[in-house]
C-alpha cells in the first residue's frame, strides 16, 4: 500500500471518528491541515474550498459554537435523525476531501469518514451515558471531556 494512501486512510478514518463526536471539528481540523499543506489536487476540484482559509474561519466559530451549544440543556441527541446524518455528512466530507488531496478515489474516503462518524456517534453516546449513569458526572462536564479528546487527538491527527 503506498504511503499516501495510508495517510489518507489514517486521515480519514480519524477525522470521520471525531465528526461522529464533533461535527464541526472534522471539517475545521481538515481545514487546517489542508491549508498547512498545500495540496495542488485539490485546486480543480469541487472539494478545494475547505482549503480556503475563509473556511479555516468559518468552521473554527461553527465549531466554537458546537462546544457551548453542547453543554445546554436543550442540546439535542446526536443519535436523532439531524445530528445523526450532520455527523456522518461531515465525516464523509472530509473523507472525500482527504482522498481527493493524496489523489485517491473519493469516494473510497467518503465511504469511510461518513462510516468511521456513524461508528464513533453511537460509541461515544453510550460511552457518555454510561459514565453519567454510572458514576452520576454531569453531562456539561462529560461533554467537556469529549471536546477535550476530540481537539486533543484531532490535533495529534493532523500533526503527524
Amino acid at each position: 500500500m503506498k504511503r499516501n494512501r495510508k495517510k489518507a486512510i489514517k486521515l480519514a478514518l480519524g477525522l470521520g471518528a471525531i465528526a461522529g463526536m464533533r461535527a464541526t471539528f472534522a471539517p475545521s481540523l481538515a481545514s487546517q491541515f489542508l491549508n498547512n499543506n498545500s495540496f495542488k489536487s485539490l485546486s480543480k476540484s469541487n472539494l478545494k474550498f475547505i482549503q480556503l482559509p475563509i473556511s479555516n474561519l468559518i468552521t473554527k466559530i461553527l465549531s466554537t459554537g458546537e462546544i457551548v451549544g453542547d453543554k445546554l440543556p436543550v442540546a439535542p441527541n446526536r443519535t436523532s435523525a439531524p445530528q445523526l446524518i450532520t455527523r456522518i455528512i461531515s465525516g464523509a466530507l472530509v473523507g472525500a476531501t482527504i482522498f481527493q488531496a493524496y489523489k485517491q478515489k473519493r469516494i473510497t474516503g467518503l465511504v469511510l469518514g461518513g462510516l468511521s462518524a456513524l461508528t464513533m456517534t453511537y460509541a461515544s453516546f453510550y460511552v457518555r451515558k454510561y459514565f453519567a449513569n454510572a458514576y452520576k458526572i454531569e453531562d456539561a462536564i462529560l461533554g467537556g471531556i469529549e471536546d477535550t479528546i476530540a481537539i486533543g487527538t484531532g490535533i495529534g491527527l493532523i500533526k503527524t
